[in-house]
């Protein structure tokens, strides 16, 4: 599922339908009052994601590192001065807002920083999250997704300065109703792409392949392994003269025993 998507989804409708009880699962994840008082915008967190994969182009000049700092520093800038003017047109200090800044690829959401905001939200530390764009939040929409449905169940809403339409902020009545949908859209994805492997591996099935992780090493391989073992020898001696890592050696023994104890 693409950011692409994800910002079409106020303007066209999907013809996939969960099941019932998807739905039911759905709902309970998001309150089923589908309207809410609205709050103030205060306690704040900004979130800012800064690419260091940024391409250099022939004319920008004779050291690549260089220029890609220059542009980490231009694209920050354009970041922090849009969020500030959005946050004095609210009467909000941008001082008195949490920062969380991590420098890195969206591609998934192991980002220090990214976690750190997470574990902050949970904690109830600011009300709302404020980020230019959402790829700078997620790059992938079933991310961005379910990282704002958990920002929800912390009481917490997100903001995108420069998409209005997906602004869920604690001072939009409508945000409940909103994410029920974003919630059902993400449903319906997993259950999409789990039907999809399921459907996979029944035609690896028909075509008779085999399924599962490959051995490593052979049964004669294996033999040797057991036979040094039971002359006495280390695992570490035994690594060395039959070829392989003490890790793998441990593994075959324990299979080995755990074989031998279902067959006694």
């Amino acid at each position: 599922m693409s950011i692409r998507f994800f910002t079409q989804i106020f303007s066209q409708s999907s013809d996939k339908r969960g099941s019932r009880q998807q739905r039911r699962a759905v709902k309970l994840r998001i309150d089923r009052s589908m309207m809410v008082s609205a709050k103030e915008i205060k306690r704040v967190a900004i979130y800012y994601r800064v690419s260091t994969r940024t391409k250099v182009a022939d004319g920008d000049g004779d050291d690549p590192e260089a220029v890609r700092e220059k542009k980490y520093k231009q694209d920050y800038a354009i970041q922090s001065a849009a969020i500030k003017d959005f946050l004095i047109a609210k009467n909000i200090d941008p001082k008195t807002a949490a920062v969380y800044k991590d420098r890195g690829s969206g591609k998934n959401t192991r980002r220090p920083e990214f976690q750190k905001m997470l574990e902050h939200a949970r904690h109830g530390r600011f009300d709302n999250v404020v980020v230019y764009k959402l790829d700078r939040f997620a790059r992938r929409a079933d991310d961005a997704i379910n990282t704002i449905i958990a920002l929800e169940e912390s009481g917490v809403g997100f903001i995108s300065v420069t998409q209005p339409a997906l602004n869920l902020d604690t001072s939009n009545p409508l945000r409940r109703t909103i994410l029920s949908l974003f919630a059902e859209l993400a449903q319906i994805e997993r259950q999409t792409i789990v039907d999809r492997v399921r459907a996979g591996l029944e035609n690896a099935k028909k075509k008779g392949k085999v399924l599962g992780r490959p051995k490593k090493y052979d049964d004669v391989a294996i033999l040797d392994v057991i036979r040094e073992k039971k002359a006495g020898r280390s695992l570490r001696v035994i690594a060395k003269r039959v070829g392989m890592s003490k890790t793998n050696v441990e593994r075959i023994l324990d299979d080995h025993e755990k074989k031998s104890k279902k067959s006694g």
